[in-house]
């Protein structure tokens, strides 16, 4: 797919080809924040999602020794996530909307990876004035925990017990020990 962005092709493709001098076996492959949960067209999120896993497909097929990947997900739609995850958008992961995902995730027995973007324009108010605080520095920690903390509380893992989360970066900043007080 030429109009997929570079960092599909590089440095995967080299990896591929000559490996790492650093010792690295294997590389996981995923869709670059913000992607697709920045696109609020449902049916154009879904389409980009498919577009990015079967490209990822692709690469994990012709190099299974190299690469493993992490499929994008259309979260705006998840009925379509579900489906996507086997081959007014709500925005907290915890909803009954949700469930039926989970589900899936947990039947399928991969892991989800949960990882920080932005938040939402009508979510960054409190940043007005600080933009500095947007990104890396603070935001992405912010909302990727929001996330994961209100997933925690929702009675999921209950629920699901063989579902799997992996936090990026760490667990984003989450002091996991004083949230069981």
């Amino acid at each position: 797919m030429p109009d997929l962005p570079a960092i599909w092709r590089y440095p995967g493709q080299a990896f591929a080809a000559d490996g790492c001098p650093h010792g690295i076996e294997k590389m996981i492959l995923s869709l670059n924040a913000p992607a697709v949960q920045a696109i609020p067209d449902k049916a154009k999120a879904l389409e980009i999602s498919r577009r990015a896993n079967d490209f990822l497909a692709e690469q994990c097929v012709k190099n299974p020794n190299r690469f493993l990947g992490f499929a994008a997900l259309p979260l705006q739609d998840p009925d379509a996530a579900a489906q996507e995850g086997d081959g007014t958008t709500p925005l907290c992961y915890d909803l009954p909307q949700y469930r039926p995902f989970w589900a899936e995730v947990e039947k399928l027995n991969v892991p989800f990876y949960l990882h920080p973007r932005n938040p939402l324009p009508q979510d960054s108010r409190i940043y007005a004035g600080h933009s500095w605080l947007m990104g890396p520095t603070w935001a992405f920690a912010q909302e990727t925990a929001v996330h994961a903390l209100r997933l925690m509380g929702s009675g999921l893992f209950d629920e699901h017990p063989a579902f799997r989360i992996i936090v990026a970066h760490m667990g984003e900043g989450l002091a996991i020990h004083d949230v069981a007080h």
